[in-house]
């Protein structure tokens, strides 16, 4: 099984449907990504489980599990 992973680009286009109210399913969708992918996403990009999703915070740590 192959996959890739998420650019930082993909985070941005994340985090703007989610500004306009785009459900988990309906990005993963419209970017042809798996919903598992896209709700990891949301969860690994938050500072805190309650904060709203950031693709700075998404990529630096994308970049940290990576080092």
């Amino acid at each position: 099984m192959t996959y890739t992973q998420l650019t930082q680009g993909e985070r941005y286009r994340i985090a703007a449907l989610l500004e306009t109210q785009h459900a988990a399913a309906t990005i993963a969708k419209l970017m042809n990504r798996s919903p598992t992918t896209i709700r990891a996403e949301l969860r690994r990009g938050r500072s805190t489980p309650m904060a709203a999703y950031c693709p700075d915070t998404a990529q630096l740590r994308a970049l940290a599990r990576k080092a």
